[in-house]
């Protein structure tokens, strides 16, 4: 069985943002209901995994960014 890309690409990014101290959690609450956790503490609640990972990349590109300066 064949690995597909984006999943190999996201926990990549997320064991880079474990290097940058950031630990990442996604909780899934009941139906239609996901909270983000960043260092423990819950940031955002969404409806959908996918803005819970789409939140998660964007933090990804806007710290490589910082940290890249």
């Amino acid at each position: 069985m064949q690995q597909r890309k984006g999943s190999a690409k996201y926990r990549m990014m997320c064991n880079q943002l474990d290097a940058m101290n950031k630990i990442i959690h996604i909780h899934y609450v009941g139906p239609k209901r996901y909270e983000l956790h960043i260092n423990y503490e819950i940031v955002k609640q969404y409806k959908k995994r996918q803005s819970c990972n789409d939140y998660i990349k964007k933090l990804y590109k806007q710290l490589c960014y910082e940290r890249n300066r």
